[in-house]
């Protein structure tokens, strides 16, 4: 019995793995697709990465998450966070704001994203 349960979970697996299809990009690669800009403003509670991801191509980005490394002096990375961008239209541009802790600099890169449908 348990062997057919097995065989079932999987047959469901490979059946309705087909909806979803994940890409992987080398960072270099994705300068195609899309430019960020970005500077560090100043809270009163701190540190503040903000700016724009622009999105070069005719496909909108339905979910992006951006990677913000915090570096030192070296230039090694001593601290890293992440920052959500809902959606970015095709040819066109999204904010994004996200707080971040006192570094020597900072760097910003697409970590993962979504394409949304075409035509929208």
């Amino acid at each position: 019995m348990r062997r057919i349960l097995v065989s079932v979970a999987v047959a469901a697996l490979l059946l309705g793995g087909g909806r979803a299809r994940a890409e992987i990009y080398a960072a270099e690669s994705l300068n195609r697709y899309f430019t960020i800009e970005w500077q560090v403003a100043r809270s009163a509670k701190g540190p503040v990465i903000e700016g724009y991801v622009h999105n070069k191509q005719d496909i909108p980005v339905v979910r992006m998450v951006l990677a913000i490394e915090r570096v030192d002096s070296a230039g090694q990375v001593v601290g890293s966070s992440t920052a959500w961008v809902l959606g970015v239209p095709p040819g066109n541009r999204a904010f994004f704001q996200a707080k971040t802790t006192e570094a020597v600099g900072y760097r910003v890169r697409v970590l993962n994203f979504d394409w949304g449908p075409r035509g929208r």
